[in-house]
């Protein structure tokens, strides 16, 4: 595939972040996440004593002369409704009720809804 022009990446997480290749020159990356897991990601060190992977990282790709954007989020950030844990399907594909129960879910993994509210919801419809 061509690479034309600069590209756009997000990134919700460490992991994500420590994972990302194929960035170059003018890319511009923005890194969303919790200030707590920020914090627990530049305090990790690497095995070599020196600064954290995180950290290291973000210094690489600045130096690549990619864009990186750090934001501090107050709320665990929106990841993509996945239908795996519901029907299995696509999310096109999904009933309203499914689409529900998804959206449920991942509001219940991002900290956002609790147990109780979200089978009150669900019952609800």
């Amino acid at each position: 595939p061509l690479s034309v022009g600069k590209r756009y990446h997000r990134i919700f997480s460490a992991s994500q972040l420590l994972d990302l290749d194929r960035v170059v020159a003018k890319d511009r990356v923005v890194v969303s996440m919790t200030r707590d897991d920020l914090d627990g990601a530049k305090r990790e060190k690497s095995n070599d004593g020196g600064a954290s992977p995180f950290d290291a990282k973000v210094k690489q790709l600045r130096k690549l002369g990619a864009s990186v954007e750090i934001r501090e989020t107050k709320v665990a950030p929106l990841w993509p409704i996945s239908a795996h844990g519901s029907d299995g399907g696509d999310l096109e594909d999904l009933t309203p009720e499914s689409t529900l129960k998804a959206f449920l879910e991942q509001e219940k993994r991002r900290g956002t809804v609790d147990e109780d509210i979200a089978e009150e919801l669900l019952v609800a419809g």
